[in-house]
C-alpha cells in the first residue's frame, strides 16, 4: 500500500516506526496537521526530499491571504518545519521556517499589514544552537525580540515568549539589556512603522 493512501495515524505509525519515537511532544500536533494539510501530501513525511517537496506545496496549501483568515495555517507550516528539525534534519527545517519567514513578508505586502514573525525565528534560532552556530542562533533572537517588543509595546514577557529565556540561559544576554532592546525597539517601530515591518531594520536601529 503507498503511503499516500494511508489515514493520518498510519502515518504516524510509519514514521515513529522509522524514527524509533514520535516526533512531536504534543500528539494534537498530527491532529493539525491532519486538519489542514491535504490527504494527497502527507506520504511526503515519509520522504526523503520531504523539506524541498514541501518548500514547493506549502505556498499553495497556504496562500498569503489564508495567514489573515485562518490562525492555524502558521502554526502548520510551523509544525513541518519542526517535525524535520525533532528528526535531526536542521539544515532541511531551516529552510522551511526561512521558507515561512519570506511567506509571512510576502503577506504582509500583500495586505499592507505587519505579520507576526518571531515564532519561526525562534525555531531557526534553536536549529542553530543544535548546529553549533551561537552567533546566527542569537541573531535569530534578537530579531524575534524585536517582533515580541512591537507585539507587547515595548516589553519582552519572560513568561510568554520564547525569546526571553533563550536569550538569558543560552547567550547570558542581562535582563536590563533585553528591557533597554525591547523600548528601544517598540520606540523605532512608532517612529516609522513602514521600515518596522521588517524586525532587521529594528536591529540595525538598536545598534546604533
Amino acid at each position: 500500500m503507498k503511503a499516500v493512501e494511508m489515514g493520518i495515524q498510519e502515518v504516524k505509525d510509519q514514521v515513529i516506526k522509522e524514527i524509533e519515537g514520535d516526533p512531536f511532544d504534543d500528539p494534537s500536533s498530527w491532529d493539525l496537521i491532519e486538519k489542514n494539510i491535504p490527504k494527497e501530501h502527507w506520504d511526503l513525511f515519509l520522504d526523503r526530499s520531504s523539506a524541498a517537496k514541501f518548500l514547493r506545496v506549502l505556498p499553495q496549501i497556504f496562500p498569503c491571504e489564508s495567514f489573515s483568515a485562518d490562525p492555524e495555517a502558521q502554526s502548520c507550516w510551523e509544525m513541518v518545519g519542526n517535525f524535520h528539525k525533532n528528526v535531526w534534519r536542521l539544515h532541511e527545517a531551516l529552510s522551511i521556517y526561512f521558507g515561512l519567514y519570506d511567506h509571512l513578508i510576502a503577506a504582509q505586502a500583500a495586505c499592507g499589514k505587519r505579520r507576526r514573525k518571531g515564532t519561526p525565528l525562534v525555531w531557526m534560532s534553536d536549529c542553530y544552537s543544535q548546529m553549533s552556530f551561537p552567533v546566527h542562533a542569537k541573531r535569530c533572537l534578537m530579531l524575534a525580540l524585536i517582533e515580541n517588543a512591537i507585539h507587547e509595546e515595548g516589553n519582552v514577557p519572560p513568561d510568554t515568549t520564547g525569546t526571553y529565556w533563550r536569550l538569558v540561559f543560552r547567550h547570558g544576554l542581562p535582563d536590563s539589556e533585553i528591557k533597554r532592546y525591547g523600548k528601544m525597539a517598540y520606540e523605532l517601530w512608532r517612529q516609522n512603522q513602514d521600515e518596522a515591518m521588517f524586525p532587521q531594520m529594528g536591529f540595525a536601529g538598536t545598534r546604533q
